[in-house]
């Protein structure tokens, strides 16, 4: 029997098994391989899915964060325009209010003069009666009486000139007069007043002094407000009346100096001082009497007749109030000498512009000089719209601001400029006698200086938002 067909066929057997072996084991492997790669790319596309989400939660947080600043800014500006309508509803109730007590009080002030007028007349008629009779007694109470109704009839008067000027219902009225015979009068009617406290009044005055074309009336007042006060805060001492004629600026100004060796004032008490209804101490009010309009009224007066009133004043040795007016008043109640031509030197092109908005034609023309001098481009408005159209044209780095002025008040040029996106940046300072800082810098302004103005605070502030390198 032949085997060598059955070994063949066994090793071939044999031999497709271990190839299958191999075949299976290399199919194996391969499938090992590929459930490898299947089980990265599993891990890779679950990373991948992992960083997707956390990429969709950022985007979703970022979209959160977005909604949420939109709608704050949403209630900012809500907010903002209701502050801007309170703002507009309270300045329109504030203005209604101060018009309607300007009113209450100028009816009041009539109502009330006509008795008085009556009482003092009345005892003025009895005081002749009395001495007539030879009934002194009757008539030293009488005097007393008189006396009353007098500094009574004045502190109403007082009242009534505030309101009119709050009012702007003032007016000046002009004429030409003999500068001396003013003063004489003035010495007359004061020097009762300078007797009663035992002082001595010293009037210096050249005897070509001339005249000068003003409101004769409210210079005499503002003359014998000074001169009261001074008579007031002054025992035993020395009053001084001082009068001189100067050029200022290529034309006439009338200088009245009011001196006194009195109680004098601090620096504090100065900065109170033309306040209306408000005294330099509070305490002296009960001592020394008075309401705290006499030198407001004065100094408002004098503002209304082109110049200013100033003070210096020491502690415990006597103050000295100084009035500056210009000789000619034009009809229109404007110092001619503001209209005055005058060379400045020419400002470096990098100077600093600064918008000076005042409807005194005076205070432009002091400021313009000054401001000038120390190196700035000067631009005057004389009021609220042609300064906000000349805040447009010009860009100014700064802007100085009066509050009482006709048309247009300064609280409402504030409110248009700080509404200005372009304007919005430049500092406005204002410069005004209306003791309302709140207001100011509620609506936007960057400081608040008193008139009468100090040009040494001026730099002081200017320089805080203009830095002195840049004027150099």
């Amino acid at each position: 029997m032949n085997t060598k067909p059955n070994e063949y066929n066994t090793k071939r057997r044999e031999l497709s098994k271990l190839e299958l072996l191999a075949e299976n084991a290399q199919l194996y492997e391969e499938v090992l391989v590929a459930q490898r790669a299947s089980e990265i790319t599993a891990e890779l596309v679950v990373e991948q899915f992992v960083k997707l989400d956390e990429f969709l939660k950022h985007i979703e947080e970022k979209a959160a964060t977005e909604r949420e600043l939109r709608q704050r800014l949403a209630e900012k500006l809500h907010e903002a325009e209701i502050r801007e309508r309170e703002l507009a509803e309270a300045r329109a109730e504030a203005e209604a209010a101060n018009h309607a007590k300007s009113a209450f009080l100028a009816n009041m002030s009539h109502e009330l003069r006509t008795p008085l007028n009556a009482v003092i007349g009345y005892s003025e008629m009895l005081i002749e009666e009395a001495e007539e009779n030879g009934r002194e007694e009757f008539a030293s109470d009488l005097r007393r009486i008189l006396d009353a109704g007098k500094h009574l009839l004045t502190l109403i008067n007082e009242v009534l000139d505030l309101s009119k000027i709050e009012a702007g219902k003032m007016e000046l009225y002009l004429e030409t007069f003999d500068v001396s015979d003013t003063l004489r009068d003035v010495v007359n009617t004061i020097q009762p007043l300078v007797d009663r406290n035992a002082n001595t009044l010293v009037v210096r005055c050249p005897e070509n002094v001339g005249s000068m074309h003003s409101d004769r009336t409210r210079l005499r007042q503002a003359l014998f407000n000074l001169l009261g006060n001074a008579c007031k805060f002054t025992h035993e001492g020395t009053i001084s009346l001082n009068v001189a004629r100067e050029s200022l600026y290529g034309a006439d100004w009338l200088v009245f100096s009011v001196g006194d060796t009195g109680i004098g004032m601090t620096s504090e008490q100065m900065d109170r001082l033309f306040q209306a209804f408000t005294q330099a101490d509070a305490s002296t009010s009960g001592k020394y009497g008075g309401t705290g309009l006499g030198l407001a009224i004065s100094k408002r007066f004098c503002e209304m007749m082109g110049g200013d009133v100033t003070v210096e004043s020491d502690h415990g040795r006597g103050t000295t109030f100084t009035i500056r007016l210009p000789a000619s008043l034009d009809e229109t109640g404007v110092a001619q000498a503001a209209e005055t031509e005058y060379s400045l030197e020419p400002a470096p092109d990098t100077a600093k512009t600064v918008l000076v908005i005042d409807d005194d034609a005076v205070v432009r023309d002091l400021m313009k000089r000054f401001l000038s001098k120390e190196g700035f481009l000067v631009e005057t408005a004389a009021g609220g719209k042609e300064g906000l159209l000349r805040a447009k044209e010009r860009r100014p780095d700064a802007i100085t601001l009066d509050v009482m002025m006709p048309g247009m008040d300064g609280w409402a040029v504030l409110t248009e400029l700080k509404s200005d996106p372009d304007l919005a940046r430049v500092p406005v300072i204002m410069l005004t006698i209306v003791d309302d800082k709140n207001m100011g810098y509620m609506l936007g302004a960057s400081d608040y200086l008193a008139k009468p103005i100090d040009r040494h605070r001026l730099m002081d502030v200017l320089q805080k938002f203009i830095p002195r390198q840049e004027l150099e």
